[in-house]
């Protein structure tokens, strides 16, 4: 019986899915878009390996719901064969872009044609990236960005919480993760074929003011990493953001959008030689089911799974991985303090946190936060679910098997630098 661990193959799919002038816009209060400030896009990766099959799936949109990634999902599995239990949709959480995140649209409405476009799409994707996975490895690097995330929560005088969307200064003194974690693809030709980029910060550059659709700071952070050729496809997945602002936000002009963007780029693009190799290995997917019991002070929300007749809603948290990457999924806006809390407590090496994982169901504060009070803790669904989620969340991942043994990874070869080429052939 041979030794040898199965190839891992790795495909990469993307496509525009740009909504029409004249749908809703979701992220503030409903309004109605006038233009395209810049066009969204979504991106697919399949990783397969030893017969074992997952599928990401990455839009720019607040966010889906449940029923729509339950549909998508049978649409997957119908057109590729990759189970439905084995894809995970997420958003980029664009406030620009379509109200995705509802789980019912008026008959012959814009919003419910558009629905159905988009899920063809994204099925069709899926279907792209199976039919052209090809061999390829994960490299990894972590960097910290301070400069652009601001803890939005703060306390005031008279000891209550509120919130202070805005801080040029970055004077507020609450936590904010600064870590951006890397995770490229790399073909055996030693070209860079895909970056991911997962960091936590709201993409709310814009404010309700905007109607262009903009997938915000997120579309032109990656369009300025496909520029610069540090990819030839850049993927954005947002982390815990939740109770983290751009320090200048909720603007009209595209203006700070895009100068995030771009700084946050040439912070990548400086770290690129830092990519390190992951060891290869076991492809696999978990789904861990979590019935929440709803608070019963918490409003009904428009889209989210709070409309419950038991008391409960019922929604999941996941688990990926490809040898020694993995993902983790959040299905909901999951606070700043949780990243490094996963990222420690993971079983492998380098693991991607996801929010808004194949549902919308609100917020996800810490138990402080929650205690404190302010916007955040209104929008959760229950009540003081800090420990539950933090052992769902590790479990998701613990059933996706174990890390290689420690060894040494193979390293794909890099292309020659322009002036060893040039020496090579004098």
């Amino acid at each position: 019986m041979s030794s040898v661990a199965p190839q891992l193959l790795i495909g990469i799919a993307t496509a525009d899915m740009t909504p029409p002038v004249g749908i809703v816009l979701a992220g503030y209060k409903d309004r109605i878009a006038t233009s395209v400030g810049h066009r969204l896009r979504a991106e697919v990766m399949v990783c397969r390996s030893g017969g074992q099959r997952w599928a990401l799936v990455i839009g720019e949109t607040v966010g889906f719901s449940g029923k729509f990634t339950n549909d998508l999902r049978r649409d997957v599995q119908r057109r590729t064969g990759i189970p439905a239990t084995n894809v995970l949709l997420t958003a980029t959480h664009t406030h620009s872009g379509p109200s995705t995140h509802r789980t019912a649209y008026p008959r012959g409405s814009k919003e419910a044609a558009y629905g159905k476009k988009l899920r063809r799409i994204l099925s069709d994707l899926v279907v792209k990236a199976d039919a052209t996975a090809a061999p390829g490895t994960f490299e990894t690097a972590t960097i910290n960005a301070p400069k652009w995330g601001s803890n939005r929560r703060i306390k005031q005088a008279d000891g209550t919480w509120t919130n202070e969307w805005r801080d040029p200064k970055r004077r507020h003194p609450g936590y904010f993760d600064p870590s951006i974690l890397l995770v490229g693809v790399r073909r055996p030709n030693g070209r860079l074929d895909a970056l991911l980029v997962n960091y936590g910060s709201h993409p709310v550059t814009f404010g309700p003011q905007n109607l262009a659709i903009s997938g915000d700071y997120p579309s032109y952070l990656k369009a300025e990493l496909e520029k610069k050729k540090a990819a030839r496809t850049a993927i954005f997945g947002i982390s815990g953001h939740a109770n983290i602002n751009p320090p200048e936000c909720i603007h009209k002009s595209p203006r700070y959008a895009r100068t995030m963007g771009k700084a946050l780029a040439k912070l990548i693009v400086k770290a690129l030689p830092r990519l390190k190799p992951l060891h290869s290995g076991p492809v696999a997917s978990a789904l861990v089911p979590w019935k929440l019991r709803l608070a019963q002070e918490r409003p009904h929300g428009k889209g989210m799974n709070w409309e419950s007749r038991d008391g409960f809603i019922r929604t999941q948290i996941m688990g990926l991985r490809a040898g020694d990457f993995s993902v983790v999924s959040i299905p909901g806006e999951l606070f700043s303090e949780y990243v490094q809390y996963f990222r420690a407590n993971s079983p492998f090496p380098a693991t991607m946190v996801l929010s808004l994982g194949n549902d919308y169901a609100g917020y996800f504060p810490t138990d402080q936060a929650q205690r404190e009070g302010a916007y955040e803790a209104r929008m959760a669904p229950g009540r003081l679910m800090e420990k539950t989620l933090k052992r769902l969340a590790i479990t998701a991942l613990k059933r996706c098997g174990k890390p290689a043994p420690a060894r040494k990874p193979t390293r794909a070869r890099r292309p020659a630098r322009a002036g060893k080429l040039k020496a090579a052939a004098a």
